[in-house]
């Protein structure tokens, strides 16, 4: 079904959209509430590349990291091909933005926080069950402070 099936209204087969920019917020969204979770610590880490290539958007990775660089185990997204695992910084620290909930029946807009609410506990399972769906590496459940 293609994303703005879903975003118009058609229910049929919905399941959760997950979404994020690497090293940032992670966010989820379930039809009724949109959840982004930061990072568990200050320092963002864990944080790795995984890639076949040893560059990124910017260009090749520092020597300092490409020297800690591991081979990782293949994953769904690499089709099971071994892969770099390379440290790896950030120009932006999402940890001081945090992690926010908002109901999108009641406040389309997002313009109110309500992560202090239960509905935190459930979002964070449907997160982490996204995340084992789509083979995340366990160094992600540990950056984003979930247990795996």
């Amino acid at each position: 079904m293609p994303i703005s099936s879903i975003l118009l209204g058609n229910k049929e087969n919905q399941r959760v959209l997950l979404f994020g920019v690497f090293g940032g917020q992670i966010g989820l969204y379930d039809g009724r509430y949109t959840y982004i979770r930061g990072c568990a610590k200050p320092d963002n880490n864990p944080l790795f590349s995984y890639t076949l290539m040893p560059t990124n958007m910017r260009g090749f990775f520092p020597q300092e990291s490409l020297e800690q660089m591991q081979i990782a185990p293949g994953m769904r997204f690499t089709n099971g091909i071994p892969c770099l695992k390379i440290p790896t910084e950030i120009c932006i620290n999402p940890f001081y933005c945090g992690s926010l909930l908002f109901d999108i029946a009641n406040d389309p807009h997002q313009e109110n926080n309500i992560i202090r609410l239960p509905i935190e506990a459930e979002m964070v399972e449907k997160l982490k069950s996204v995340l084992r769906r789509i083979d995340a590496p366990s160094d992600v459940f540990e950056r984003l402070g979930l247990e795996g």
